[in-house]
């Protein structure tokens, strides 16, 4: 939002439901396998594409001995 606020403006102002996550969240947390099947288990072109370009950068990130946070899934 910092490095476009005229477009975070314009999100933010346009009427459609934004949800606000601080990115301190994201380094609390990382995503895993099971997450990710909770999500795909909707089954839909979303859950597809978040399958097929998500479950490989999880499998990468365990293999590092600090897992990398995704900052922006």
């Amino acid at each position: 939002m910092g490095l476009d606020p005229e477009a975070a403006h314009a999100v933010l102002t346009s009427g459609a439901p934004v949800t606000l996550v601080p990115m301190d969240v994201t380094t609390k947390r990382k995503m895993l396998h099971r997450d990710l099947d909770r999500l795909t288990s909707v089954n839909n072109g979303l859950s597809r594409y978040l399958a097929q370009t998500v479950r490989p950068w999880i499998a990468y990130s365990m293999q590092t001995p600090q897992p990398a946070r995704m900052l922006d899934p």
